[in-house]
């Protein structure tokens, strides 16, 4: 049988030297007048880059209840393309006043707008809140040569149309002479 002897006891190591970094006080004093003023440069291209992200591609007429109705990617550049659309209550005509816009602010209508429905006058601003629809539904047949024109769903399901088309548009849909090929969230609507 083997025994083993305890070891010796080691010699204790000598105590650890403390680093000192000793700074005078002016250094100090420029040392935290750089660290302040990185900090400062860092918050300001943060936050500016941040309002940017926000507020670049809103154009700047658009008002802030504008909605963005995404329609895809540009094949060149992989930047999202699609139109901005608002509404809003214009209490001298007892209308809504419409805006679309591309995402560079260039106007496709801007005009009055009615409730489809024969039934119902301007909506309220509060009511104002465009659906996210599919954007290649927006334009329909108009009544003036058949040129294109907006048809904006509301989030309440009202379906606003130009004033100058409102009442061509209501005796198309009376006649079931609706555009081929509209969205059916709207031909629900439509017909009911």
């Amino acid at each position: 049988m083997l025994m083993f002897e305890d070891p010796a006891p080691e010699e204790p190591l000598p105590p650890r030297k403390k680093a000192k970094i000793s700074l005078s006080s002016r250094e100090a004093r420029r040392f935290a007048l750089i660290t302040i003023a990185i900090a400062a440069v860092i918050i300001a291209v943060a936050s500016s880059r941040a309002h940017f992200k926000l507020a670049a591609h809103t154009p700047g007429d658009m008002p802030a209840n504008a909605r963005w109705l995404f329609t895809g990617r540009d094949a060149e550049t992989n930047a999202k393309v699609g139109l901005w659309a608002a509404c809003w209550l214009n209490p001298t005509q007892s209308t809504d006043h419409c805006r679309i816009a591309d995402q560079s602010g260039s106007e496709q209508f801007d005009g009055d707008m009615l409730p489809l429905n024969a039934a119902q006058t301007a909506v309220a601003d509060k009511d104002l809140q465009i659906a996210a629809i599919d954007p290649s539904t927006l334009w329909i047949r108009g009544m003036h040569g058949d040129l294109p024109v907006p048809m904006l769903l509301l989030d309440n399901g009202t379906q606003l149309v130009p004033v100058a088309d409102r009442e061509g548009l209501q005796k198309r849909m009376a006649r079931g002479d609706w555009q081929a090929g509209l969205h059916p969230r709207f031909r629900g609507i439509a017909q009911q």
